[in-house]
C-alpha cells in the first residue's frame, strides 16, 4: 500500500462499493472536460441499468461512453453544457438537452441550489502530505461543484500534475476515492474538442490579430485555430501577460522563454493566470509546481469575469 493509499484510510473503496450510494431518481454531476473520472463514467455507463430516471450533467465529455450515444441518452436525461465530439451525434438526435451557460455562469444554478447534484464524480491527484488534491491540468468549476455536491466520489490519477491558485481540494471534502483502473484514453484535448491545424487563412488572420499586440499586453486566448494561429506570432513581443480561459499548446514555451512574464500585470503580476491547460506532454511537465502558472476556477473574479 502506498501513502497515499494509507492516508486516505475507509474512503478508498472499490468502483463498485463507490457507485452503490446513487439512487434512481438522482441526479449525477461529472467534472468537465478531463476533469471527468474516465473509469468511474465507464463503470457508471456499465450500471446504468441498475437505475432509473437518472439525469447526468456534464460538458465538454473528452470520452466515448454509451450514455453519450443516441441510444445510450435516450434512456436517462442527459444536460450537457459544451457540445463535443463523443456528445454531438445525440444532442443532433435530441437525447441531450442542452444547458445555455456561458462559461462565466457555470455553475451558477448549481451553487444557487436551483439544479441540485446529488453525486459528483471527478478526478483528482493523490493526496499529498497535508491532504490535499489537485485536479489536475484543467479545473474549471470543479472545487464549487464538489461544494455544492451531497456526495462527492474522486477518482485518484497518479499521472495529474499540481498546479498552483485554486487548484486544490481537501481530502476531507471527499467522501470516497476510488484507485484509477487503467491507462487514459483522453488525447489531444484540442483534437477531441474538435479544432484543427490552423488553415492557411487562420493565419493570414492571425498575422492580421498579432499586429495589434503590442509589447506589455495583457491576453485572453480563447480556443480555436484562429487563436493557436495566433500564439505563432508572440514568439516576436515582450513582456506579456496571461490572464485567460485557456493556456494553449504554444504558451509555455513562450513563458518559458520570457515572452509572457506578467512583468506589467496589476493584477496577478509575474503569474500566468488560467482556469486549464491545453497543451502538449512539454506543457503539462512545464506547469507541474511551476509558481508561475496559477489556476483559478472560472465563477471566479480571477479568470473570464475580472
Amino acid at each position: 500500500m502506498s501513502r497515499w493509499q494509507a492516508v486516505c484510510g475507509d474512503k478508498l473503496v472499490s468502483v463498485e462499493d463507490a457507485l452503490k450510494v446513487i439512487r434512481p431518481g438522482q441526479t449525477v454531476g461529472i467534472g468537465v472536460n478531463a476533469n471527468a473520472p474516465e473509469f468511474l463514467c465507464r463503470a457508471l455507463a456499465e450500471q446504468l441499468h441498475d437505475w432509473g430516471d437518472l439525469e447526468i450533467i456534464g460538458g465538454a465529455a473528452m470520452h466515448d461512453l454509451s450514455f453519450y450515444t443516441p441510444e445510450g441518452a435516450s434512456r436517462l436525461t442527459l444536460r450537457d453544457i459544451f457540445i463535443t465530439a463523443p456528445t454531438r451525434l445525440a444532442m443532433r438526435a435530441g437525447s441531450v438537452d442542452f444547458l445555455p451557460l456561458n462559461t462565466a455562469r457555470w455553475p451558477c444554478d448549481v451553487a444557487a441550489g436551483s439544479r441540485p447534484v446529488d453525486v459528483y464524480l471527478i478526478s483528482v491527484s493523490p493526496p499529498d502530505e497535508h491532504g490535499y488534491c489537485s485536479f489536475g491540468f484543467m479545473l474549471w468549476s470543479s472545487l464549487e461543484m464538489a461544494e455544492a455536491a451531497k456526495v462527492v466520489i474522486a477518482e485518484v490519477d497518479e499521472d495529474h500534475i499540481v498546479t498552483y491558485g485554486e487548484n486544490y481540494i481537501h481530502l476531507s471534502q471527499l467522501d470516497y476515492l476510488v484507485e484509477k483502473q487503467g491507462e487514459s484514453t483522453l488525447g489531444d484535448v484540442a483534437s477531441v474538442m474538435g479544432y484543427e491545424a490552423p488553415s492557411d487563412v487562420d493565419r493570414t488572420i492571425a498575422g492580421y490579430a498579432a499586429d495589434l499586440i503590442r509589447d506589455g499586453d495583457t491576453l485572453q486566448i480563447g480556443a480555436g485555430t484562429v487563436s493557436m494561429a495566433v500564439i505563432e506570432h508572440l514568439h516576436e513581443k515582450n513582456d506579456l501577460g496571461l490572464h485567460s480561459e485557456l493556456c494553449p499548446t504554444g504558451v509555455a514555451p513562450l513563458i518559458a522563454a520570457g515572452n509572457i512574464n506578467g512583468k506589467f500585470k496589476p493584477l496577478h503580476r509575474h503569474k500566468a493566470i488560467c482556469t486549464a491547460l491545453m497543451g502538449d506532454e512539454f506543457s503539462l511537465d512545464f506547469a507541474h509546481r511551476n509558481p508561475a502558472i496559477e489556476l483559478y476556477q472560472i465563477p471566479s473574479d480571477y479568470v473570464v469575469t475580472p
